[in-house]
């Protein structure tokens, strides 16, 4: 089969090349990621559609990014820290490095995020408790962007329900501390491709992510071949290019694998690495 024609099976076979209706999840505090603590960012929901309707989103894991305000600085909530969910003001223009990172999670596929550096003389990102003010603020030094599948609570991640279009689409926001700590527990190789992006464009594709995170509150379906974490990077890359690709070009943008056609060669494609 030659490739475009792969292409259009994958999509042709899969359900989510049917739209699906909305709203896909539904409040319901009953999923609330403790009855102790009131997160008035947390927004606790179920599944509202498809095989995992009434079940709940782990909230505690999955939440989308909010844009709290976007003035000179832009001040986020529902980041993740080891653990806890923290808001933070960010200077945009301080974001000096864009690096694509590969978590390899089983052999030879990888999941795709985006990692966002402060530069060496910029102050730090000071992370606020969105629980408690008596908290004292935390000190980090770079974000993630993570755009993921999201399953129900205690599912795990699969690449078949994941084709079945049984997941949401979630674009997490992390520090780079959280991501490291996800690194070593589950011990998964990870290589790291840093972008040749100027710091206000990497500020801009940063931008681009959250907004796309706020807007969405995880209201579209994670697709495995066209609408996943690579797919997604992709797209807050591109926001700041004229580039144009084609339905064999995208196919190959979601293909976080190793082997000539991939997400890495798309980079390359891009001029966004060293060769």
């Amino acid at each position: 089969m030659k490739p475009s024609g792969l292409f259009f099976f994958l999509l042709l076979f899969s359900p989510f090349a049917f739209s699906q209706p909305l709203p896909l999840t539904t409040p319901n505090k009953s999923c609330a990621c403790s009855a102790d603590l009131s997160d008035p960012l947390e927004e606790p929901q179920s599944f509202n559609y498809g095989k995992f309707q009434g079940l709940c989103i782990d909230s505690c894991r999955f939440r989308p990014a909010r844009i709290l305000e976007n003035s000179s600085r832009l001040t986020v909530g529902n980041i993740l820290h080891l653990g806890g969910y923290y808001k933070a003001s960010i200077s945009l223009q301080d974001l000096a490095k864009v690096e694509m990172g590969f978590e390899e999670f089983l052999p030879g596929i990888s999941h795709v995020v985006l990692k966002f550096t402060l530069d060496e003389k910029a102050p730090d990102i000071r992370l606020i408790s969105q629980v408690s003010s008596q908290k004292a603020s935390i000190p980090v030094r770079s974000l993630v962007l993570s755009s993921e599948g999201v399953p129900p609570k205690d599912y795990q991640y699969t690449l078949m329900e994941a084709y079945f279009g049984n997941f949401l689409l979630a674009h997490r926001l992390v520090t780079g501390d959280e991501f490291s700590r996800w690194i070593t527990e589950y011990t998964h190789p990870l290589k790291m491709v840093e972008l040749k992006v100027s710091p206000a464009v990497a500020g801009k594709i940063f931008l681009k992510g959250v907004q796309e995170s706020d807007a969405q509150r995880m209201q579209t379906v994670y697709a495995l071949f066209s609408n996943n974490c690579s797919t997604s990077a992709f797209s807050f890359i591109d926001s700041q290019s004229k580039i144009t690709r084609t339905g064999w070009q995208r196919f190959l943008d979601a293909l976080p694998i190793a082997g000539p056609w991939s997400t890495l060669q798309s980079l390359h494609e891009r001029q966004l690495v060293n060769q």
